[in-house]
């Protein structure tokens, strides 16, 4: 039997917190001194510095974790963007975008993630499909059952619903005053119209 704590319990992220604390205080010190910034969001960590810095900090974030609390960064998803001021005055983005948390950062602005935008979409149309199976089995027996599914379809999949992916996205536009976040979801209304319809 393994040790630890399953993913996704309330307390699993509070004691990941808990136990990287230490880790956390040294990081940020370490970083600062390059006058960098740190963050970590659970198992997602960001650091900003020089670009001189970056191989020292790594090697000091990677060592430090994985001999003093038996973790190891995943080299698959670790990434490097490299940002320089232009001229004039103007930021390029030399490599790829920087990725953090469901947004990605490149010289045109903060977008939502493309591959979560796509995975978003992905799910929204295996749902749609999930219900068209259901509702076939439920035609039998209930009267207006396209109604009831369609309508459960919207709240999870459209500006309806409250708390679901659009919601979220809307949110992030408006607290960082983004219209561009708002054009990448536009689509989304005749995307899941034309899913609908696809499968009746």
């Amino acid at each position: 039997m393994g040790k630890g704590i399953p993913q996704g319990l309330p307390i699993s992220a509070f004691l990941a917190n808990l136990y990287l604390l230490d880790f956390d205080i040294k990081v940020l010190r370490k970083v600062q001194s390059f006058g960098g910034l740190y963050r970590r969001y659970s198992d997602d960590i960001i650091v900003l510095c020089p670009e001189e810095a970056k191989d020292e900090i790594k090697k000091y974030l990677t060592d430090e974790i994985k001999n003093k609390y038996y973790l190891e960064i995943n080299d698959e998803k670790t990434e490097t963007s490299i940002f320089r001021e232009a001229e004039d005055g103007s930021i390029i983005n030399l490599e790829k975008p920087l990725r953090y948390l469901g947004f990605e950062l490149n010289e045109n602005g903060i977008y939502l993630k493309s591959s979560t935008l796509a995975k978003y979409y992905r799910r929204m149309k295996t749902h749609v499909k999930g219900c068209t199976y259901k509702t076939k089995q439920m035609r039998k027996y209930v009267d207006k059952n396209e109604v009831m599914w369609t309508s459960r379809i919207r709240r999870k999949y459209s500006t309806k619903g409250i708390r679901n992916f659009l919601s979220y996205a809307k949110n992030a536009a408006r607290i960082m005053g983004n219209q561009k976040i708002l054009k990448q979801i536009k689509n989304h209304r005749k995307l899941l119209h034309e899913y609908i319809q696809l499968k009746r």
